[in-house]
């Protein structure tokens, strides 16, 4: 796949990600897992990690990018936006632990944070890491721009390449949700995110 998009003149990047506690039980057969206990999309109950998981998943996370320079790509893009893992782990509308990775936005960014200093030691410094996360959940206690700017302050400090900010979460069907069916109407619709 790298190579065949890289022959119609593309970048290839891959973008690991884990579903946390919206992982579909029916799929994995395995009990979602997240920062706090919750209860996904497809209905399944999650649970709160454990830290021996938490660090299992960053290395997870470090082999998935090495896996992907190895098959060509050409850098990785951890997926920590929408309410996913990552995501969840940002904010405290999910992230209700009192533990180092729950709390102020340092906790709750360190399994994030934690995550790129792997990757990066698994990849070397050549290699390009990006970041995919919100602006804003759009929800009353979720992430915010005053919290991704932080982030985004740390993630730079912690040698992440780029990020790509998107918004809203799986968990919100409104009109900022994270999933946008069909075709905008009028061009300025494009500016999803935009307050009416």
């Amino acid at each position: 796949l790298a190579a065949r998009m890289k022959r119609c003149g593309s970048a290839a990047v891959a973008q690991p990600a884990h579903a946390g506690g919206q992982a579909a039980y029916t799929l994995t057969g395995t009990q979602p897992i997240g920062p706090s206990p919750m209860t996904g999309r497809s209905g399944a109950a999650a649970r709160e990690m454990t830290v021996a998981e938490i660090a299992r998943t960053v290395d997870a996370f470090a082999r998935a990018a090495v896996r992907a320079r190895t098959a060509g790509f050409d850098a990785v893009q951890l997926h920590g936006a929408h309410g996913f893992l990552l995501s969840q782990f940002l904010s405290p509308h999910f992230n209700l632990r009192t533990d180092g990775y729950g709390g102020d936005v340092a906790g709750r960014a360190r399994f994030l944070l934690e995550t790129v200093a792997a990757v990066r030691a698994a990849v070397g410094p050549g290699y390009p890491i990006l970041a995919k996360i919100n602006a804003d959940d759009f929800l009353d206690d979720g992430f915010n721009v005053d919290e991704m700017i932080e982030t985004c302050n740390m993630l730079k400090d912690g040698g992440l390449d780029a990020v790509e900010l998107s918004g809203g979460t799986v968990a919100d069907e409104s009109r900022y949700s994270a999933v946008r069916a069909g075709e905008p109407a009028r061009p300025e619709e494009e500016v999803y995110y935009r307050k009416a």
